[in-house]
């Protein structure tokens, strides 16, 4: 009988409450709007966050096709600078040709004061066929950005102080022993006297190449010139194409 009594109790009187066992909070319609909206922009930032990243990719293979077409657009520009400045060269070259033919030939056995006066008399011929040429006659406005670029790349930064100290050896502008003033000028005359600068093999490297025994790339101070070496005459120059080059 107690037992059964106990039972009953036990049905009868309602367990002890637990902490789990916390009333449900039933939600407002204020709260409900809330939450509705904050999904709203979730979800609406989640899709500007997609559109901004499709954009940005779109831009960014916009932008890469560009920076590839200007690069492709300035390779065709600095070979056809480069191509111009060849049939320059080669200008010049038919009408040193046609100056020379005008002189006596030299055979070879000639005394030093026979081929001086060669020499003054060619560029006497010269000067009266060009006797206009001005500064960009050959290194013209298009392909001085591209030889100053090559020429810079070769000189700049301490890994070329080599190169630097190459050209400043023998340099009129540098040479401590240098005298003799250079003139830069189209159609002026390289004094014999005067020093002659060394242009490093990195630099010509990177150089159009120009014809054995008669053109030659030299240094004058940071000027580059194009000189003629049967005729002892500055055919053109480009001033400043060198960085400055300082004893160290």
């Amino acid at each position: 009988m107690t037992g059964t009594w106990l039972l009953v109790l036990a049905l009868a009187v309602p367990p002890a409450a637990t902490a789990d066992d916390k009333p449900t909070h039933e939600m407002t319609d204020a709260e409900k709007a809330e939450q509705k909206a904050a999904k709203k922009r979730a979800h609406e930032a989640a899709e500007e966050a997609e559109e901004l990243a499709e954009e940005t990719a779109e831009f960014a293979e916009k932008l890469a096709k560009r920076i590839e077409k200007g690069n492709e657009q300035r390779r065709k520009d600095t070979e056809e600078a480069i191509k111009d400045f060849n049939d320059r060269v080669k200008d010049y070259l038919k009408l040193h040709k046609k100056a020379a033919e005008t002189l006596p030939k030299l055979t070879g056995e000639e005394d030093p004061a026979t081929v001086a006066a060669h020499r003054v008399a060619l560029a006497r011929a010269i000067r009266t066929r060009r006797r206009a040429a001005r500064r960009g006659e050959v290194f013209d406005a298009q392909v001085v950005p591209t030889i100053v670029e090559r020429v810079r790349g070769e000189l700049e930064g301490a890994e070329a102080r080599p190169a630097r100290k190459v050209i400043r050896e023998g340099n009129p502008k540098f040479d401590p022993e240098g005298t003799v003033p250079v003139l830069v000028a189209v159609n002026a005359a390289y004094p014999l006297g005067a020093p002659v600068s060394t242009v490093p093999a990195s630099v010509l490297l990177v150089l159009p190449p120009l014809p054995a025994n008669i053109l030659e790339y030299r240094f004058v101070g940071r000027d580059l010139i194009l000189i003629d070496t049967e005729a002892n005459l500055i055919v053109d120059y480009i001033l400043g194409a060198a960085p400055p080059l300082p004893a160290r």
